[in-house]
């Protein structure tokens, strides 16, 4: 229901300062860390719990989607967990507020709970979206996590265009199938070319000049073994060429129903 798109072109921008293998490895571990989040969502329970259905709702019929997940801490952690998802290299440059729904969890330690006021920033994040965006979202206990808070996001609706060099990429296949379909009608009018040479070669301009005129019925005729040994069936088929039988043509009219005397001693 809906397509989930890593572009690694992303690293260049976000993880320029590392090294290719280094990019690559923290490209791993975001994508690692999303998928874990995703999976903790239908199998964790939470405070305000979050399920396979709410995921299933935020995918059907999702089109592109973005999945990323962020990581804060201290005074404005929530804030700088959404910073850290939205940095992400699985965004792919979308802009996360253009979705048509979304899925946010929100993971804290138990020692360090979320205080309502930290919630504020939360609020301040969904102000940004449309009001027709529909929105699920849970909050979790995570131990782990200590100090820090944790937000997965889950974004469907984007346009396949939406993603980084899909449209490039869709305007050269336009091209190479405008290519082929050149190479296709050349070497059909040069086949019809090679089909009326023949015709003329064989029946002259005169068969030209019929087949122009008519609307002939160029359909095949599977005979029998009798069939294939009737002489009137065969002159018929002969003096009719494909390419000047009419439509109510039917070599099976000119069959001979004189059965012939078999030639056979046992018979």
């Amino acid at each position: 229901d809906a397509l989930l798109v890593i572009n690694n072109e992303r690293l260049r921008d976000i993880y320029s300062d590392l090294t290719m293998l280094n990019a690559f490895a923290k490209a791993d571990d975001t994508l690692a860390t999303a998928a874990k989040s995703i999976a903790e969502i239908i199998t964790v329970h939470g405070h305000v719990n979050l399920d396979f259905a709410d995921v299933n709702t935020t995918l059907k019929d999702g089109g592109v989607a973005i999945m990323s997940s962020g990581l804060g801490k201290g005074k404005d952690r929530i804030n700088e967990a959404i910073k850290d998802a939205l940095h992400s290299p699985l965004l792919n440059n979308n802009d996360v507020f253009s979705a048509k729904k979304i899925l946010i969890n929100l993971s804290f330690g138990e020692e360090h709970p979320l205080m309502m006021e930290e919630m504020n920033a939360l609020h301040d994040f969904m102000s940004k979206f449309s009001s027709g965006i529909e929105v699920i979202w849970g909050a979790a206990v995570e131990d782990a996590l200590d100090e820090e808070v944790k937000v997965t996001l889950l974004a469907t609706g984007f346009s396949i265009t939406s993603v980084p060099g899909i449209q490039e990429k869709m305007e050269e296949e336009s091209k190479a199938e405008e290519l082929q379909r050149k190479i296709l009608e050349d070497a059909e009018r040069e086949q019809e070319r090679k089909d009326k040479d023949l015709i003329e070669k064989y029946y002259g301009k005169a068969g030209l000049e019929s087949l122009a005129a008519h609307n002939y019925r160029l359909e095949p005729f599977v005979l029998t073994v009798e069939e294939l040994d009737d002489d009137r069936v065969l002159e018929a088929l002969e003096k009719s060429p494909v390419f000047k039988r009419e439509r109510d043509f039917n070599p099976r009219d000119y069959k001979n129903d004189t059965p012939k005397q078999s030639s056979t001693l046992f018979d």
